[in-house]
């Protein structure tokens, strides 16, 4: 359906992504259009699309597609020309040129436009003017149609509009590849789509190239830093039908303009290569440094003030924090690890410096705060960061310019660091600064690429003390045990007896009516455990019927079957449901719950509640972390999902009084050794199994996780070994 008119009145606007709702009208008829609209200018446009029914609004149009319909009466042109900001053209200017030119103004000034020399008042100089400032109108109008046509709509516009100014048409046209390289959101295969609409051949170099980078990208996305050679040339041969040969020449092209490093047999991203380079040459920069700070007489006074007794391992944890300017602790659940920190902290407290606690998410960083009743935040607010909506942009106010302002810091849960973010860390830690990293080598490694804590314990370059004697917390506790009788891949694990460990051998029906039964009868009696808060299912998977996906819609059945609701997509909302945050959004504003407290930022990983829902907004009002309040639009919700079952990767960082771990059908690769020692350390009181007890089993013998190729050893090595 096609429609000629103008937009008369905004209802809704998008300014992130431009998505609009308005008021549309013609010469006959106005109704309401929505869609993605770059720009709304006084101008007649044409608009292509479909009616559709909301379920709250009735019927819409939407806009699929639309272009600008060139002014053709004296007063539209005059409405064009004033509307928009063009250079040496003010309002008189625009009718003394009307009044000579009459409806043939915008011809004049398409194709003969020195003829602005006949207007009173412009000479050459002003002309100069308004030829710039008007072509640049005419060409992001050309181009904005242009990209349209492509199906690039949204806030991708803006992005390239912003890169090419009005180059956009030559650009795209010359080598629509170079969206791919340039414009953050645009995936491959849409750029790929967009290249063969504009008639490009399936062996065009430049495609060539951007499938390369595609395919080294994708190594990132599995966690890998780098690809071998011969698996990229066998990648990109079999699954696009490329020829070696051009491979190679296009291969080469990218080495030598500086998209990709090699070194020997292994292929790097060039910014990849950069980071794990710039956190290395920082490691190094840091343990260069000697500044040794003697704390045993200070251990001891600890330990009589606080009636402790460290073992040799915890002391020499502590000791080696004081001596070493980068240093390292690692060791599973109950081997003293949150002892040691409240150590450090009191002695580095008692001798007057400044100590900094961090952890990559909020969860873990709240668990830091409680575990040594010492303030600990985010690294990414220990780093300061600030995002840009104009510009899409994440950046940190610390760094190797203005480093962070302490003596000792401390970064608890660094399994869980990709080295995006550990390089943006150790570039801001100054000269004059320890940091020590805490964590467990064991769990899975960082959702983003690397595996930055056991590459550098591997280079055996820095100081790292590994803590293996298990302190029992009570004397009926077996989690810390079992713990470790699965990091040595042992599965006769300790069950008879035991109070905090259970296994339940169930097909998928028994382990839906089971979790039913524990989680409505068992759990809350004998744990005092709060549902939302205590109490957490874990899975390896999203899919299958023991995936989070599945569970999510049985466990909201089961804690909360009723309730003002909506629906969005195939998810049903209830006031009171169990929500987690799935990407961070920086802007987002948050009070605490009597307004004190303001700030802004909920990221990938928070639990929430969801404690009013206004259907007459469409508002959600949800409590993340138990202090965050935050207001979220029904279209925010893309970015939450239930959060009765979460998978065992969102979990990292985070510690329940109970923990359920639900397994069934998943692949090999998710059914790992990592994955069940994960699950387990997240328990402080309970675990339970249910599900596929032998496949639990196999988990636990399977230590073959997703293979990851790194660097960051060897560089390390390489700046330690001259």
């Amino acid at each position: 359906m096609i429609y000629k008119g103008r937009i008369t009145d905004i209802i809704y606007r998008n300014d992130q992504n431009d998505y609009t709702i308005a008021i549309f009208e013609t010469d006959e008829i106005y109704f309401t259009v929505v869609g993605y609209i770059t720009e709304i200018i006084e101008q007649d446009i044409q608009i292509n699309g479909r009616i559709v029914n909301h379920d709250k609004y009735g019927e819409q149009f939407l806009i699929e597609d639309y272009e600008y319909i060139k002014p053709t009466t004296v007063e539209d042109i005059y409405n064009f020309l004033t509307y928009n900001t063009i250079d040496g053209l003010g309002a008189k200017t625009v009718s003394k040129i009307i009044d000579l030119f009459g409806d043939k103004t915008l011809d004049i000034m398409n194709n003969q436009i020195d003829r602005l020399l006949e207007i009173n008042g412009i000479g050459k100089s002003k002309l100069r003017l308004i030829k710039n400032s008007y072509s640049q109108i005419v060409s992001r109008q050309n181009s904005i149609m242009f990209l349209n046509k492509l199906g690039i709509k949204g806030q991708k516009v803006s992005q390239i509009l912003n890169l090419y100014g009005d180059r956009v048409i030559e650009t795209i046209e010359n080598n629509p590849y170079t969206l791919f390289f340039d414009v953050k959101d645009m995936s491959f295969n849409e750029v790929d789509k967009i290249a063969k609409n504009l008639g490009y051949e399936s062996d065009d170099y430049n495609r060539i190239e951007a499938i390369i980078i595609y395919v080294i990208k994708m190594e990132l996305v599995s966690g890998s830093t780098y690809i071998i050679r011969d698996y990229l040339f066998s990648v990109v041969e079999n699954q696009y039908r490329i020829e070696a040969s051009y491979i190679s020449d296009c291969l080469d092209s990218l080495i030598s303009r500086g998209y990709v490093r090699a070194i020997d047999d292994k292929l790097f991203l060039i910014q990849t290569f950069i980071t794990i380079n710039s956190i290395a040459r920082n490691i190094y920069r840091l343990y260069d440094i000697r500044d040794a700070y003697e704390v045993k007489a200070e251990l001891e006074f600890i330990e009589q003030r606080k009636g402790l007794n460290f073992s040799d391992k915890q002391k020499e944890a502590i000791i080696s924090t004081f001596n070493n300017k980068v240093s390292i602790i690692t060791g599973g659940p109950g081997t003293g690890k949150t002892t040691i920190i409240e150590a450090i902290c009191d002695i580095a407290l008692d001798s007057k410096l400044k100590v900094k606690l961090a952890a990559p998410t909020g969860r873990a960083a709240v668990k830091m705060r409680n575990s040594t009743i010492s303030e600990a935040r985010t690294i990414h607010r220990l780093l300061e960061y600030k995002f840009s909506e104009e510009d899409n942009m994440l950046s940190f106010e610390r760094n190797e310019d203005n480093p962070i302002d302490a003596d000792l810091i401390i970064i608890d849960e660094v399994s869980m660091i990709d080295v995006f973010l550990f390089e943006k860390l150790m570039q801001a830690v100054g000269d004059n600064t320890r940091i020590v990293f805490i964590g467990d080598s064991n769990q899975l490694p960082s959702v983003g690429p690397g595996k930055v804590l056991l590459d550098i314990i591997e280079s055996g370059k820095i100081k790292t003390t590994v803590l293996d004697i298990v302190f029992r917390q009570a004397d009926t506790s077996v989690i810390p045990y079992n713990s470790n009788l699965i990091v040595s891949g042992i599965t006769d694990l300790i069950e008879d007896g035991a109070e905090d460990y259970f296994t339940m051998d169930l097909n998928v029906s028994n382990s839906y009516r089971a979790l039913e039964t524990l989680i409505k009868k068992n759990i809350p009696n004998k744990y005092d455990a709060d549902l939302y808060w205590d109490v957490q299912v874990l899975t390896p998977t999203k899919k299958g019927p023991l995936g989070t996906f599945e569970l999510n819609k049985f466990l909201q059945g089961v804690i909360n079957p009723e309730g003002v609701e909506f629906q969005h997509g195939s998810r049903i909302f209830r006031e009171n449901d169990k929500v987690i945050m799935t990407k961070n959004n920086y802007n987002i504003e948050w009070t605490d719950r009597y307004g004190t407290e303001k700030s802004k930022g909920v990221f990938n990983g928070e639990i929430g509640i969801i404690e009013r829902i206004n259907l007459d907004t469409r508002e959600v009002y949800i409590l993340f972390e138990k202090h965050k309040y935050v207001t979220m639009n029904f279209k925010e919700m893309d970015l939450i999902m239930h959060a009765y079952a979460i998978t065992v990767h969102k979990a990292q960082g985070s510690e329940y009084k109970c923990v359920i771990l639900a397994m069934g059908s998943v692949s090999y690769l998710l059914a790992n050794r990592s994955v069940v020692y994960t699950a387990i350390t997240r328990a402080k009181e309970l675990f339970m199994l249910v599900g596929d007890k032998a496949l639990y089993k196999r988990a636990i013998e399977n230590n073959k996780v997703s293979r990851r190729n790194t660097y960051l050893a060897s560089l390390l090595t390489s700046y330690f070994e001259g």
